[in-house]
């Protein structure tokens, strides 16, 4: 919902804040997650999951929704193989079992979760988890095995962690995510990358920042499971390209989006109980003609005119969570930049035993 927040509020007249609480209002969201008693099972086994609907906004628990589907889907073949109904209990909660066919092969499957109203949006909002089941052969290096022990199944779990056995990689590719959402030309901004392997999961790889010619003009590494990022200035006369190379010896190659010749930069980081907003625009864009939107959980946090180049926000007084930073004309709502940050709280939890 707060990715496509955007599109809304350029539709929307008037107070750019009135516009984003009338969008809460008005289009609520679901989001569910499910528990399962363990990440990898044998073909026959049953599937014991438990699931959790909440207000996507809030992260409340509701009860709007009566009912929750859960599939069971073959990422390799991308077919469903079992599809469950779960009505709620007297609790709102919904509890219940996926019994795995005893022909089922070695691979990784997709537990997929959603409820009626969320079928209104978009499918990437469901809750989807990997599980790892062992059964009648396979082709992605599991065991071959009808019943497994304790230390099998141990093991297994390590196998299919979520980084992947390199030996059973054959491509990578590349995704690519400047932040604020656009590259501007001539300003430093940071772009995100995520590296793939050709089972679905992150690879972790070196890259490098290359023009046309092969000049490297910077470098840099993953941070987590193919995740990271590295610093671009951008020029629209010059085309740039990332190169990512795996240590097993895969390589792959992407060019960087289109470079915008008139935009805003957007920069986000929290520094202890500071949330550090720097904009940095084109000259053509006035920074008095502009405002920093901060909202998440249903409201409007801060809303600033923007006359420097960086804004300080104290995160003391704010709940932990994800809020959209947005960048936005006062006078026309046009989103310039945005993107989402975590707001992570300073809490230590305090966990006490009673022995009786």
């Amino acid at each position: 919902m707060l990715l496509t927040a955007h599109s809304v509020i350029c539709a929307q007249a008037g107070n750019i804040a009135d516009s984003i609480l009338s969008h809460y209002k008005k289009l609520p969201h679901e989001k569910v997650y499910v528990h399962t008693d363990k990440p990898y099972y044998a073909a026959g086994d049953t599937i014991w999951f438990r699931a959790h609907v909440a207000d996507a906004v809030t992260n409340s628990p509701t009860n709007k929704s009566k009912f929750v589907y859960v599939e069971l889907l073959d990422n390799a073949a991308d077919t469903l193989i079992e599809r469950a109904m779960i009505k709620s209990d007297s609790s709102d909660v919904f509890a219940n079992a996926i019994i795995l066919p005893k022909s089922l092969r070695s691979g990784r499957y997709t537990i997929a979760a959603y409820t009626r109203w969320m079928m209104n949006f978009d499918k990437d909002l469901f809750f989807y988890k990997q599980v790892t089941v062992l059964g009648k052969g396979g082709d992605n290096g599991l065991t071959e095995t009808d019943t497994m022990t304790d230390e099998q199944r141990d093991i297994a779990g390590e196998v299919n962690g979520e980084q992947p056995d390199m030996a059973y990689l054959t491509d990578i590719s590349l995704a690519l995510m400047p932040e604020g959402g656009n590259l501007v030309e001539g300003l430093r901004q940071r772009m995100a990358f995520k590296a793939i392997g050709n089972d679905g999961y992150g690879v972790d790889v070196r890259v490098r920042l290359v023009n046309a010619s092969g000049e490297i003009l910077s470098e840099g590494e993953s941070e987590h499971l193919g995740m990271g990022y590295i610093y671009v200035t951008p020029s629209a006369a010059d085309s740039l390209f990332l190169e990512a190379y795996s240590q097993g010896g895969l390589s792959c190659r992407a060019a960087l989006p289109e470079v915008q010749k008139s935009g805003v930069a957007l920069t986000v980081e929290q520094h202890q109980d500071m949330l550090m907003i720097q904009v940095d625009t084109t000259d053509d864009i006035g920074k008095g003609d502009l405002s920093c939107v901060v909202y998440g959980s249903g409201n409007v946090i801060v809303k600033e005119e923007i006359k420097n180049n960086v804004i300080k926000i104290d995160t003391k007084p704010l709940r932990r969570g994800i809020v959209t930073v947005a960048v936005v004309d006062k006078n026309t709502n046009r989103v310039y930049a945005e993107r989402l940050a975590f707001i992570k709280a300073d809490e230590k939890g305090k966990v006490e035993v009673d022995y009786k």
